[in-house]
């Protein structure tokens, strides 16, 4: 349940819900995948994503206009540095300059715990719910069930 977890997270909590949701999957023999592409229909765009546990390559996000591109430089769970390229030039940014990105996820964890942030936990947890529902339904798409679901 983990293979474009991030990207799909990455994607919602961009572009929103999407209208359509289909997955193209690799299995292994168990029927599991391993690997997969996953597209997000929206009214304007398609968004797709590739997630692979059976091969190892860059990671990378990239959006895509008509006057330019978005270029994550890692994995969308670990976006660390962005580069804006347009029309009258490229920018990078970079916010969390700490070489272990967990740190930052600690640190919000921490904070949340300690002031009880029960609203802020919420909507992390409905985020989470959102890219699970449009996961499970990806999954199912792709012919990717397990026991007792058919």
């Amino acid at each position: 349940m983990d293979i474009n977890y991030y990207n799909l997270r990455f994607m919602l909590d961009l572009f929103g819900e999407p209208t359509e949701a289909r997955y193209f999957p690799n299995l292994a023999e168990n029927g599991i995948d391993t690997s997969g592409v996953l597209i997000l229909k929206y009214p304007e765009f398609i968004a797709e994503a590739v997630g692979a546990k059976d091969s190892r390559s860059e990671n990378m996000a990239q959006i895509q206009g008509e006057k330019g591109y978005i270029l994550v430089s890692n994995e969308t769970s670990r976006c660390v540095s962005v580069k804006v390229v347009s029309p009258i030039g490229e920018e990078t940014f970079n916010e969390q300059p700490e070489d272990n990105v967990l740190v930052y996820e600690m640190r919000e964890f921490a904070e949340i715990y300690r002031t009880k942030d029960v609203a802020k936990r919420d909507r992390l947890m409905d985020m989470t719910c959102r890219a699970m529902k449009w996961l499970e339904r990806a999954r199912k798409d792709g012919g990717v069930f397990f026991e007792g679901e058919k």
